[in-house]
C-alpha cells in the first residue's frame, strides 16, 4: 500500500538513494511515478507492504 511519505510511523525503515548529480524536474518526476508504481504493488509472502517515496532534485550538502 503507498501512503504519502509523511504517515509513514517514526519507526519506519528509510532507504536514501543518491545521484551523482541533481535531477531534472522532468527526471524527478519520472522516478517518482516510477517507484509509485512499483512500490504500490510492493509484498512480501503475499502480503502488501506499506511503503512511501519522496524524489527530490535539492542539494541537501
Amino acid at each position: 500500500m503507498l501512503v504519502h511519505y509523511d504517515k509513514m510511523p517514526e519507526t519506519a525503515r528509510v532507504w536514501i538513494y543518491q545521484a551523482d548529480r541533481n535531477l531534472s524536474d522532468a527526471e524527478v518526476i519520472h522516478v517518482q511515478q516510477l517507484l509509485e508504481g512499483q512500490l504500490s504493488e510492493w509484498a512480501a509472502h503475499g502480503a502488501s507492504l506499506t511503503a512511501a517515496v519522496k524524489v527530490s532534485s535539492e542539494d541537501l550538502w
